[in-house]
């Protein structure tokens, strides 16, 4: 068997070896700063738009009630005057 021969490196591979680090750490910031600064899919949620969206659901809400309650007022009579069938 032959003797393990030690090897050295020389200061020129270990600049670039230094290099290749620092290299390699700029890209990787670089992409988590893409990943966390990435658009959302779909509209932008901004405060206006959802206080927007809540006043025309109260609206709706409101008609609904409104349309509901006059079912009822007349619905109400109209049951009182029919028979009950045996």
């Amino acid at each position: 068997m032959a003797a393990a021969r030690k090897s050295t490196m020389t200061a020129e591979h270990k600049r670039a070896l230094a290099q290749g680090r620092a290299e390699g750490r700029a890209v990787r910031s670089y992409l988590e700063a893409l990943d966390q600064n990435r658009p959302r899919r779909g509209r932008p949620r901004t405060p206006a738009s959802i206080e927007k969206r809540l006043k025309a659901v109260e609206a709706e809400l409101a008609v609904e009630r409104l349309h509901t309650a006059r079912v009822s007022a007349v619905s109400l009579p109209e049951m009182e005057l029919r028979p009950i069938p045996k």
